[in-house]
């Protein structure tokens, strides 16, 4: 892992305006309801991203949750919710994901084995995908997302 080093950070508190797609691919439905939000309010923020729910074994659908950060007193609009994150210390990994079904999946997995190697284990607060924005992400790759594992100490 040493071509893609994995980072320690301390994410502060923060707000979410999130937005659910549900099925077989419900990133780029959630992601598209978030986008449609903040282009009708005018909105810049972090956008973060998280299974929500997991997949179940036997099913092919699942959710997932496409969130923005906001100000603390953003209010939820019709088919969004608020949530809110607490500070939390996270493993940190880079993703350029060429083959989303390989690359995502792999890198999730270099993380907990960077934590099982570095005497981390997992925290129970929300995992989270944060989508890089194109100046931010590799030429070569469809898209770029840093990976946050929710870890502590021992």
């Amino acid at each position: 892992m040493n071509d893609n080093p994995v980072k320690i950070v301390t994410l502060q508190p923060m707000t979410l305006i999130c937005f659910n797609g549900y099925g077989t691919e419900p990133e780029n439905q959630a992601l598209e309801m978030l986008k449609q939000w903040a282009d009708e309010n005018d909105q810049h923020g972090r956008i973060f991203g998280y299974n929500n729910p997991d997949p179940s074994e036997g099913s092919s659908n699942y959710g997932y949750d496409a969130c923005m950060v906001v100000d603390a007193d953003t209010q939820p609009v019709e088919g969004a919710r608020i949530r809110h994150l607490d500070e939390g210390l996270y493993a940190v990994l880079n993703c350029p994901v060429k083959e989303p079904w390989e690359d995502i999946p792999g890198s999730w997995q270099k993380l907990v084995q960077w934590a099982d190697e570095n005497d981390y284990s997992l925290g129970t607060h929300q995992w989270l995908e944060e989508h890089l924005p194109a100046e931010k992400s590799d030429p070569s790759a469809l898209f770029t997302l840093d990976l946050y594992m929710p870890i502590k100490k021992g």
